[in-house]
């Protein structure tokens, strides 16, 4: 518990099978690359998306002129 408290998902009590410890440490390093991504697409996205409103503010700008 007192480790959940410090930012732990979970701990793994002893003895433990290597299996299982291999298991969960790979399905963490698979969450993190997961995480990892979506922040970069939704990044690119965001910078994306503000391209395209600037382009359309100035295409209307144009326009008006």
């Amino acid at each position: 518990v007192e480790a959940m408290k410090h930012g732990a998902f979970y701990y793994i009590a002893k003895p433990f099978r290597n299996e299982e410890l291999i298991m969960r440490v790979r399905n963490h390093v698979q969450l993190k690359l997961a995480r990892d991504l979506i922040k970069k697409y939704s990044e690119t996205y965001k910078d994306s998306r503000n391209n395209m409103m600037a382009m359309f503010l100035k295409l209307s700008r144009d326009m008006e002129a």
